[in-house]
């Protein structure tokens, strides 16, 4: 299966939890990389992305980020794209809360020491 440049995240999402997505090596290079539609920014460092899938029910991709450290930190998780909603979810995917979305499309939530999150987002 090939997926158009910049559309990969949604169209995996759309074809359900047996897309497969390919992974790749980039070597660090000199000056910055601009955000690719589909890429995830989630600071703070203490925070490890742990899985990224489609949703098992629906259109969506899920996020799953820990948190390394053993105190509590402020995330401000981006995904780059168009997304239409995000909320916080159990390991089960059922929606719990709906997380803050600020203007420059950042969810943000606490995330306790030691706690793994899950997103959900709808593309």
């Amino acid at each position: 299966m090939t997926y158009v440049e910049g559309d990969s995240v949604r169209q995996a999402a759309l074809d359900g939890p047996h897309a497969s997505l390919r992974a790749t090596v980039a070597h660090l290079g000199h000056g910055a990389l601009r955000p690719h539609p589909g890429s995830v920014e989630v600071p703070p460092s203490s925070l490890a992305v742990r899985a990224t899938k489609a949703a098992d029910k629906g259109h969506g991709l899920v996020l799953r980020v820990y948190n390394v450290a053993d105190h509590d930190v402020s995330a401000e998780v981006r995904l780059y794209g168009p997304l239409s909603k995000a909320t916080v979810a159990n390991l089960n995917e059922q929606e719990q809360e709906e997380p803050v979305i600020n203007p420059r499309g950042k969810v943000s939530l606490p995330v306790r020491g030691n706690e793994i999150v899950t997103l959900r987002f709808q593309l």
